[in-house]
Order: C-alpha cells, then sequence, then structure tokens
C-alpha cells in the first residue's frame, strides 16, 4: 500500500512538471500569434521609426562573415544550435535527487535574412533553438567505467565515444558534470542554418548603425520574449506548437489526478467518510 501511495504521489509530481515545462511553449505560441510577418522592407521601417519594437521577419539566409562549422557534422553553416539531452539509468543505485537536463549550445555567430535587395542582420545571442526537425541526431552510449575513467595527461578523456569527447573539449560544462551520475550515454541534436534557407525570425529591431557601409538595413537581436528562429513554415511550427500544449496538457492533467489520489483519501479518511487505509 505504501508502494502504491509513493507511487501515485510521484506520477502527481512528475504531471505537475510537465504542466510547468508547457508554459515555453504557450508562450512561444503567443509569440507567434502576437507579432504581424513584415518583409525586410517593412522592418526596415519600423526599425527606424519604433526601435526595440518586437516584429516577425521572414527571408533567405545568406553570410555576414565568415562560416561557422557544425559540432556534430563538421560541415560549414551560418549558424547552429547544438542540444546535449543526458539518458539517466532507469534503475540505478545513487544519484538521488538527479535530474537530467538538456541544454542548447548556439553558434554566436551572426548572419542575415535577405530578399535580393534589402539584408537585415539576425545578431543570434539569446536565440532559441531553431524551430523546426533536427538536421542531426545522433546517440552515444557510455559505460560507468568509461564515465570514471581518469583523464589523460594532455586533459582528454579516450575512454569516452567520439562525440562526447569533443562536446567536453569545446562545451565542457554540457557534460562533465553529468558523468560523475548514473548516466547510460547522452543524445545530440544539432540545427543547423545553411545558405538560402527560408527562415522566419521573431526578436527586436533596431536601427543600422550610423556610417555602416554594409548594406544591413536593420537589425534583429533578442528582445523582452527572447529571439526565436524558425527552420520551418509559420503554419507547420504552430501546429505542432498546439499539439505538444494538447498532449502534455492530456498526460500533464492526467498524472496530477493520480497523484491526488492519496491526497483524497487522507482528507476522506481524516473526515470520516471512509475508514483509515
Amino acid at each position: 500500500m505504501r508502494r502504491t501511495v509513493i507511487l501515485l504521489l510521484a506520477l502527481g509530481v512528475l504531471g505537475a512538471g510537465i504542466l510547468l515545462q508547457q508554459r515555453r511553449t504557450r508562450a512561444l505560441l503567443r509569440l507567434l500569434r502576437r507579432h504581424p510577418t513584415l518583409d525586410l522592407a517593412a522592418a526596415a521601417d519600423q526599425a527606424r521609426d519604433r526601435p526595440g519594437a518586437a516584429a516577425e521577419i521572414v527571408g533567405r539566409a545568406e553570410a555576414a562573415a565568415e562560416p561557422a562549422t557544425a559540432p556534430i557534422s563538421g560541415r560549414d553553416c551560418l549558424w547552429y544550435s547544438l542540444r546535449v539531452r543526458p539518458r539517466k539509468r532507469v534503475f540505478a543505485f545513487g544519484g538521488r535527487g538527479y535530474v537530467p537536463v538538456p541544454t542548447d549550445h548556439p553558434s554566436s555567430r551572426s548572419f542575415v535574412l535577405s530578399d535580393g535587395v534589402r539584408r537585415v542582420r539576425v545578431e543570434p545571442a539569446g536565440a532559441t533553438a531553431p524551430l523546426g526537425r533536427a538536421a542531426l541526431i545522433r546517440s552515444e552510449s557510455i559505460d560507468r567505467a568509461a564515465a570514471r575513467a581518469p583523464a589523460a595527461p594532455d586533459g582528454t578523456r579516450p575512454a569516452l565515444p567520439p562525440i562526447t569527447q569533443h562536446v567536453l573539449r569545446n562545451w565542457p560544462e554540457a557534460v562533465e558534470e553529468h558523468l560523475a551520475q548514473p548516466i547510460v550515454g547522452f543524445d545530440y541534436s544539432e540545427w543547423t542554418i545553411e545558405p538560402g534557407q527560408d527562415l522566419f525570425v521573431i526578436g527586436a529591431l533596431h536601427p543600422a548603425p550610423p556610417g555602416d557601409d554594409s548594406g544591413v538595413a536593420a537589425t534583429v537581436t533578442a528582445g523582452p520574449d527572447g529571439l526565436l528562429i524558425a527552420t520551418a513554415a509559420e503554419p507547420e511550427v504552430a501546429g505542432r506548437l498546439q499539439r505538444e500544449v494538447r498532449r502534455s496538457t492530456a498526460v500533464g492533467t492526467g498524472l496530477v489526478v493520480l497523484g491526488c489520489v492519496p491526497i483524497a483519501m487522507w482528507t476522506m479518511s481524516a473526515l470520516g467518510v471512509i475508514p483509515p487505509p
């Protein structure tokens, strides 16, 4: 009986966590609905007339400087974002209270949106991972011996799989702390923006700096709601977010209801409605 109660309470906590996590998805949906879509000519006008105001702009991606190198595939791109998701051992001793949280590691390399006439620079600091299908997904398994193996004299960890070694060298905070926990590996997702790719971006528009002779009409940066970059069409993104909200609401609410069962039983028992369990 006690195990059943603990399980139900744990499911309730899990459901509450799912409902809390969907706040970000709802915020992205509101962001999509709140701002009108502007072409680059209208975006340049808004940047001049209302600097700092948020807008959704569409255009074709072009390079603003030297290309970036995608962290997993190694190919040249305009911008990338790497997501690292630790996989926890289902039944493990130790690691009490450890919750594997995925982290995003985007490139800081700027790029431009173009319509063939005008160009708007995108400064991606603070951007979310692009909304769209990840260009590349890889998984690596790690056994406990490899995770605990000491580093070589040059600081490398040769016992780890190759992608994890690469991420450890470049983004140590993404994997280092997890290696001491009961994990079985990592999932790596890579998003890239390629030259000529059609995008829509939501952020704060600013006029080009005085004396800028690069041909850039405006700059878009992260605003109060952040910076959203989407590699899929807006209707597709909105539909996916709506489905995600409905699914997480149904699952989270169901789990919360299950978690409330022991509380309801204790309450009714205290009121004398039902006998003590």
